[in-house]
């Protein structure tokens, strides 16, 4: 047993040495890769903050979406009581992760008591992995959370808009761009805006900081095979904010460890069809809820006075990102830097020192003894 075991000890150390020595070696030599470059200060407007508005009583009930493949998900609507005339109402998208539709109950409660109807649903579990993420269901499942939302009572049907978080952040222009007419704004709450494998490029370059360029390549050429095993990694939603042609809202925690705050902002000034709205929260991270400050009175703020809240022109108010990193280019794929080369390599590896490992003690035992 001890011998089998050995072996096996033997075996897996030299596949992980393989595998470590091929990783470091193959980036120094992959094509392509370029260093982030310091991007210039963003130089925000000082923060505007709205006036305090009326608080109503809010209520609640369940209800369930059915979607177009028979599923049905669990909902929860959320309408402010006492208001006069139909409301404005908003449909809250989760970010990564299978969250439930108490992970935003708070923010719809939030929005309802400023007198916007909110509606917030179970994500759907089926089709969502870290391997592969089908956003595009996702986004028809929220167009049918908003017709849901539409056909409350006091609720304006052409008021409808859509609030994603985070990843959240990819979904909400597809759901618009699915359904023309049906959303009349979305809001962006720390949505990367770039693409996930650049997201995972940045963030690692974030926690890493400054590492020499020998180092720096590791990652990145790493990160570059991801396409080959995760369906979702070049997911870039500018061409689909290009034809959404509705007010955007943006916000962002300046101290955000894991999007590229900056790059995100001039994607989204780039890629948007209207003008933007865009807050930066000083000090706060990628997570922030609805008792920080005052942005959410500032999210119900601009929905509840839209269009007048849509600016002519880009509006960016708050704090400057902390990080003015910007994205690095991470190398081309190359056939050495192909993990099933690395892996297949590694394999035979650890067979040849298995062998070795497996036939030392008989061949020792077998050696003939000098006399």
């Amino acid at each position: 047993m001890w011998r089998v075991l050995r072996t096996l000890l033997q075996a897996l150390g030299a596949a992980v040495v393989t595998s470590v020595v091929l990783a470091v070696v193959s980036a120094q030599f992959a094509p392509g890769w370029r260093p982030a470059a310091q991007l210039a200060p963003l130089s925000p407007a000082p923060d505007r903050l709205p006036e305090p508005s009326a608080e109503y009583e809010v209520a609640e009930r369940e209800t369930r979406v059915h979607t177009d493949d028979g599923t049905r998900l669990a909902a929860r609507v959320v309408l402010p009581v006492g208001v006069a005339g139909p409301v404005a109402g908003a449909v809250l998208v989760q970010g990564s992760g299978l969250a439930g539709l108490e992970s935003l109950l708070e923010e719809a409660r939030t929005l309802a008591a400023a007198g916007v109807a909110a509606i917030v649903v179970d994500k759907r579990a089926d089709g969502y992995s870290m391997l592969s993420r089908d956003f595009d269901t996702l986004a028809a499942d929220v167009a049918l959370a908003a017709d849901l939302l539409a056909a409350q009572p006091g609720v304006d049907p052409d008021r409808i808009g859509a609030i994603g978080w985070s990843e959240g952040g990819w979904v909400v222009p597809l759901a618009a761009d699915r359904e023309p007419g049906r959303f009349a704004y979305l809001v962006l709450v720390s949505a990367p805006i770039v693409t996930p494998l650049e997201q995972a490029s940045w963030t690692i370059g974030h926690v890493t900081g400054a590492a020499p360029a020998p180092l720096a390549r590791i990652p990145a050429t790493m990160l570059s095979a991801g396409p080959e095993f995760v369906d979702y990694v070049d997911t870039d939603i500018r061409g689909t904010l290009a034809e959404v042609e509705v007010p955007v809202y943006a916000v962002w925690g300046a101290a955000d460890p894991t999007v590229p705050v900056r790059v995100a902002l001039d994607r989204l000034r780039e890629s948007a069809a209207s003008p933007i709205t865009a807050r930066i929260l000083a000090g706060e991270p990628h997570s922030f809820g609805p008792e920080v400050g005052l942005w959410m009175a500032g999210v119900a703020d601009w929905i509840v006075r839209l269009p007048a809240s849509a600016p002519a022109a880009d509006s960016v108010s708050g704090a400057e990102p902390e990080s003015d990193r910007g994205l690095e280019q991470l190398p081309r794929r190359a056939w050495f830097t192909h993990p099933l080369v690395h892996g297949v390599l590694a394999l035979a590896v650890a067979a040849l020192v298995g062998r070795r490992a497996w036939r030392g003690p008989t061949a020792r035992r077998d050696r003939p003894r000098v006399p």
